[in-house]
Order: structure tokens, then C-alpha cells, then sequence
């Protein structure tokens, strides 16, 4: 069995449709074309509360991604995104040290509720976009397989 992710966009709603900021008056938000800037002055504190996903098959495996860019100075360690269960427990994280070239990742199953909560940390100052939910499927390399229209037709006698 090998792993083959299934590219579908299950959440395409824009980030500025569903956040909500912390408690936290250290936090100031900027939402301009999709892209949703967090900064803070207090990085441990300064979040933004993106949505809470719900709906996902119990025990799949997901990936979570996003853009994810630095617009003020980035610690040298720390969550940036955390992905967590109704009753606080964590699913997965992306830390400073697993972006590359922008791009923010993780795989997680989903709780059995179905239910995950995405939070996005300032890190004193971060710009998201593009968020994305894919579900990852398996299938068995040894039955034949072809990619879309690369069937081979049969030669007629």
C-alpha cells in the first residue's frame, strides 16, 4: 500500500469569511484580499481562531495546509499553526521549522467527532493564505492502475 493524496479542497471558503481574534488586545488583524495578516506583541498570546472544521470522517488521514510568511521578526522556534479537537487535546501543529518556501504543512487524523479547530499564532507578525484541508486515501500498487487519460484502448482484431 502506498499513499496517494486526493487533492480536494474541501474548505475553499476565504480566510476573512470565518476568524475570529483572541482575547488578547495585543492582537491586531489585517484582511485584505484573501490573505489575513496577525500581528502581536505578546507571540505566546496573539492568535487568530480561523474556523472550526467539521464534518471530517473519524480516523482519516488529513492534511492541513497554507501559505505562511514572516512580516515581522520570527523566534528561531514555536507553533505557528495548531490544529486541535473540541476537547483541547492537540491533532497536529506546524512549527517555524517545517515552512518551506511559504508553505505550511501536516497530516493528522481526524478525532472521532469529526471536529478539528485551526488556530493561527502571530509570531510577532504572519501573513496566511490559501488554507487548505485535503483528505489522503490509500491504494495498492500491485492491481493495474493508469493515470486519467492514459488508459490504453484495445486494438481492435
Amino acid at each position: 500500500m502506498s499513499g496517494l493524496v486526493i487533492r480536494k479542497n474541501m474548505f475553499p471558503s476565504p480566510l476573512f469569511s470565518h476568524y475570529r481574534k483572541s482575547n488578547e488586545a495585543t492582537t491586531d488583524i489585517e484582511v485584505a484580499d484573501g490573505v489575513i495578516t496577525v500581528n502581536g506583541t505578546d507571540p505566546s498570546k496573539s492568535y487568530v481562531e480561523w474556523r472550526t472544521i467539521r464534518g471530517l470522517d473519524p480516523g482519516a488521514r488529513m492534511v492541513f495546509r497554507c501559505r505562511c510568511e514572516p512580516v515581522g521578526q520570527w523566534p528561531q522556534s514555536g507553533v505557528v499553526v495548531w490544529l486541535y479537537r473540541t476537547d483541547w487535546g492537540t491533532v497536529g501543529n506546524i512549527t517555524v521549522s517545517q515552512i518551506a518556501d511559504g508553505v505550511a504543512f501536516c497530516e493528522f487524523n481526524a478525532p472521532a467527532d469529526g471536529v478539528v479547530g485551526v488556530r493561527f499564532l502571530a509570531m510577532n507578525g504572519t501573513r496566511f493564505s490559501e488554507p487548505l484541508v485535503e483528505t489522503k486515501a490509500t491504494f495498492d500498487e500491485s492491481l493495474p492502475f493508469f493515470y486519467h487519460g492514459t488508459m490504453p484502448y484495445p486494438r481492435s482484431a
